[in-house]
């Protein structure tokens, strides 16, 4: 069954409990819900029905950023009609054949994920479109247009596919994965230096870091934020520090949340992975093996206690959580905004105002002013 988009004042935005906050019928009560009219635009539940019910295809299209919501209604709608749609070739191999897209899909080619890529993007060059169509089980005209229409014939051409792979995608899934896991050691073992030399600056300044500048002005896009985990037993410490950005300030119940999940997860696996790319900044040369997690704390006489624990006593150790840096960067703030201007008089009726310079009603909520702004004395 197809996806609905019901276009009603049932699912509009502008349905604040019952009265209407646009068009002609402004400030009016709504007496059906089932009305339409052309000022409709999608509520947050309509829309969260949506994003929660898109078929696949509709679905990629949107999540990769390849359209924006507005053209996904439309096609929604043309869907609902049975207008065919346009699709990618490759996105409809990877839902009708289970394989991911690029690394297996790729892997089934026998080309190399930069050659798909182009193919996605550019479409498939005439040079390969034989031997994709071959390897595929994909007759030739669907890497040239493929529409919604043709995905039942699409998944028919699967079970030539998987015969010709005696019945299963566990040998191209499997060589997949070792290609990947071969490109991921190399890239490893050629960024390891680089990413050391990263670490060992940001714990010679987080050792450093003393008197914190909690810098909470409104002057920044963004903020660095660096939180020292502390870890101690008896008189000796170490720290894991947790990098983070933020617009915010201070540690609220999210931030919290998003440490004590990075807390958990520290598992054995992880910490061996995190140690690999030098993600995983502390100060106790923390390390993990087959069965423990192993880390060394020092006391204000550098005297050092070796420790080796289980993954669920890890957290056992955790004394304290405490902001140590905060550096805003980025644009600043534009403020230049109607209700903070002399030259604006805010509407008693509607979310308009009537600006003195430009002699016109203007709406508050979306202007930035950059010519004529004078702030109100009391900015």
């Amino acid at each position: 069954m197809k996806l609905h988009l019901d276009k009603s004042c049932r699912t509009c935005k502008f349905n604040f409990d019952g009265i209407c906050a646009c068009g002609e019928e402004y400030n009016n009560k709504i007496s059906d819900l089932n009305n339409m009219c052309e000022d409709w635009s999608i509520n947050l539940e309509h829309y969260c029905f949506i994003e929660s019910n898109l078929p696949w295809y509709l679905a990629s299209k949107f999540r990769r950023n390849k359209i924006e919501l507005d053209e996904l209604l439309y096609l929604i709608e043309l869907d609902e009609q049975n207008v065919p749609i346009d699709l990618n070739i490759f996105e409809v191999v990877e839902q009708v054949y289970g394989l991911i897209f690029p690394s297996e899909i790729a892997e089934a080619l026998g080309v190399s994920e930069q050659v798909l890529c182009y193919a996605y993007v550019h479409g498939t060059p005439l040079k390969r479109i034989n031997d994709f169509s071959n390897k595929l089980c994909i007759p030739i005209q669907y890497f040239e247009k493929v529409t919604t229409m043709d995905i039942s014939e699409i998944t028919k051409c699967k079970d030539k596919f998987l015969k010709k792979h005696n019945g299963s995608l566990d040998y191209i899934k499997k060589s997949a994965e070792e290609r990947l896991a071969q490109k991921e050691e190399l890239e490893n073992r050629i960024n390891y230096p680089i990413w050391k030399k990263e670490l060992n600056n940001k714990l010679k300044k987080y050792s450093s870091l003393s008197n914190l500048n909690h810098d909470i002005s409104d002057d920044y896009k963004l903020r660095d934020y660096v939180i020292a985990i502390l870890f101690q037993k008896g008189e000796y410490k170490g720290n894991i520090y947790y990098e983070y950005k933020y617009g915010g300030y201070g540690l609220n119940n999210s931030i919290m949340s998003d440490i004590l999940r990075f807390i958990d997860n520290l598992d054995v696996e992880t910490i061996n992975e995190y140690n690999k790319t030098c993600y995983l900044i502390n100060d106790m040369n923390l390390t993990a093996d087959t069965n423990n997690i192993n880390f060394i704390l020092h006391n204000d006489r550098k005297e050092s206690m070796e420790i080796s624990t289980s993954v669920k006593n890890l957290q056992d150790y955790i004394v304290g959580y405490k902001m140590i840096d905060c550096v805003g960067h980025g644009k600043k703030k534009e403020r230049r905004k109607c209700l903070e201007c002399k030259n604006f008089t805010l509407s008693k009726t509607s979310a308009k105002g009537y600006c003195s310079v430009r002699k016109e009603d203007v709406q508050r909520s979306r202007i930035v002013c950059a010519f004529d702004f004078v702030p109100k004395e009391d900015k």
